[in-house]
């Protein structure tokens, strides 16, 4: 393959280090080094724990834990067979409304295994891709919820074993505490102060005459300059909420973010002062992340929920986790890819940018190769857009919308120098900058071919893994959007009792879509997801004929959509 150029812009571009940078912080003692973490090693265990875990130490402690606070087992222990760097492997989890299911797996200590759990809609809901061989998440769905566990072993080949549990909600474990690895959930607590609290009742009154309760009593934690903490919301469809940051004594900014739980932006408040807040009305029922950061200072931050109407008291979980650092963002961004199918030929490249610049790399693909150039940042990027331009100059591909892992998309005709250009809306920051490279045909059935082919067999490849398979019942269909905003109807005829993928991809010029499945003037299903290949997903309960729309959110051009489906309800 041709080797790929990035040049020196506005950025500074190092392998491994951050330009000379100072970073927000000093990382804890036990961390690793970027270029190590992305290497793939492990980091020394904290102070106190062992050294190192065989996978039966890793059930025997982390079992004696789960069953102080309430969790059981679901059926033996399960074995898997060797898994190669560029395999993933999952399998079903059924979850049990009201309660939780916690997910451990664990490998010889010389490998990094990690683990993604998805829920029905196939959208990610928990992850834990540090550099060690023993991950676990834990989920508390609402309601009964088929969700997919995804393992992956980016360093080495070996076996490895996992199990499910379960447990009540009013008691979540907190395995890093006996396994030495990962993020613990602890952290200082603090007391409002007079002066924040005057703050408080005044949002409190501001935001009642609106209509608005609050659903909790600020929680406070005492953090560093830099530091961002994530709390998990559980949001439902048509309600609204407005959250808040308030910075105590020595904090003199905060920054506020609503994130779906891939990291994609939602909203942010960005004000430069004490404090933040955003209002929001939810379009689906699903779980989000709130994260607030202290930007300056070092102290004690608040954080509220408020709630229009009757709503539940459950909006915001009363346990903060630390917001996920360059390191674990990239490898999660780096499984998703390797999981479509993608092979990343080389490590990435670590750069640096500052306020206010904008960075144009040039990079050299090579003709007849099908890329996907992925760019990760750290909190301080703030929204990152990434543009790619042909050596012509005409734009190939764009990914605007608010995320810190944006990711564009090309099918080089000919050899040549193409230009990515990096813009981000945050302060002085560090990212990462990868080149991943499809290793199969840009070819395929329907006369799909290049972008809107790899587009396609990216998702069919995670569909594949959840249990889903091409629909041979039913035919594909394709149109053309002309304009930002314009819709098509496709009737789609439905069984009840299977559950259906509606998986649609745009082509070249098209770089976000929205669909929707309907009938009558009721709307049952919608997938926003902000990029180009959604796959709605819907369990009918009674067979019928569906209208599915599709709508060009972001750019223009030809569109292909195919059903799939899997076995029964739920």
């Amino acid at each position: 393959m041709g080797a790929t150029r990035w040049a020196l812009g506005a950025m500074c571009l190092l392998a491994v280090a951050a330009c000379g940078r100072r970073p927000l912080y000093k990382p804890p003692a036990t961390s690793l080094t970027a270029a190590d973490a992305l290497a793939g090693k492990s980091a020394p265990p904290p102070p106190g724990s062992p050294a190192v875990l065989s996978p039966q130490e890793v059930f025997s402690r982390a079992e004696e834990h789960l069953q102080v606070k309430g969790y059981r087992r679901r059926g033996p222990i399960q074995e898997k067979d060797a898994l190669g760097p560029d395999a993933a492997f999952a399998f079903a989890v059924q979850s049990q409304g009201g309660q939780c299911v916690a997910i451990l797996g664990a490998a010889p200590a010389t490998s990094d295994l990690n683990l993604v759990l998805l829920d029905a809609a196939g959208k990610t809901i928990g992850y834990n891709v540090g550099a060690d061989p023993h991950p676990w998440v834990v989920a508390c769905p609402e309601s009964e919820e088929r969700l997919v566990a995804r393992f992956q072993m980016p360093r080495g080949q070996s076996a490895f074993q996992y199990a499910v549990y379960e447990g009540s909600p009013d008691s979540r474990p907190d395995l890093a505490s006996v396994l030495g690895s990962g993020k613990t959930a602890e952290i200082a607590r603090v007391s409002l102060d007079p002066e924040t609290k005057k703050r408080l009742d005044a949002l409190d009154d501001r935001l009642g005459r609106a209509g608005y309760e609050r659903r909790t009593d600020a929680i406070g934690e005492t953090l560093r300059g830099g530091q961002a903490r994530d709390f998990r919301l559980n949001l439902k469809e048509n309600q609204c909420y407005a959250f808040a940051t308030f910075g105590g004594p020595g904090v003199t900014r905060t920054e506020l973010a609503l994130l779906d739980m891939e990291g994609t932006t939602v909203q942010r408040n960005v004000t430069g002062t004490q404090d933040n807040v955003i209002e929001h009305c939810a379009s689906g029922t699903q779980t989000h992340l709130l994260r607030a950061w202290l930007a300056e200072g070092n102290g004690p931050v608040f954080t509220a929920a408020y709630q229009k109407d009757d709503g539940d008291a459950g909006v915001i979980g009363s346990e903060s986790e630390e917001a996920p650092g360059l390191e674990d963002r990239f490898r999660l961004t780096d499984g998703d890819l390797r999981a479509r199918g993608y092979l990343r030929p080389k490590q990435p490249v670590l750069g640096s940018t500052e306020k206010g610049k904008r960075s144009d790399l040039p990079v050299r693909l090579e003709g007849g190769k099908c890329y996907a150039l992925s760019v990760v940042g750290d909190d301080n990027t703030g929204d990152l857009e990434l543009r790619l331009f042909s050596p012509a100059g005409a734009e190939v591909d764009r990914h605007t919308e608010g995320s810190s892992r944006p990711i564009v998309r090309v099918c080089a005709a000919r050899t040549g120098d193409y230009r990515l250009r990096i813009t981000h809306s945050g302060g002085n920051a560090s990212f990462y900058l990868a080149e991943y490279v499809w290793p199969r045909g840009t070819r395929g059935p329907f006369g799909l071919q290049g972008v809107t082919y790899v587009r396609f067999a990216e998702m069919t490849h995670l569909l594949s893994l959840e249990g889903y398979e091409p629909d041979i019942d039913l035919d594909p269909g394709d149109g053309v959007l002309a304009a930002r905003g314009s819709k098509k109807n496709h009737d789609v005829e439905l069984i009840a009792g299977r559950c259906y993928a509606l998986l649609t991809v745009g082509g070249e010029g098209v770089h976000r879509l929205e669909t929707s499945l309907e009938q009558g003037s009721h709307r049952l299903a919608r997938d926003t997801s902000q990029n180009a290949a959604p796959s709605l997903r819907y369990c009918p309960a009674e067979s019928g004929t569906f209208r599915f729309q599709v709508q060009a959110r972001e750019g223009q051009g030809a569109y292909f959509f195919q059903v799939f489906r899997r076995g029964s309800t739920p």
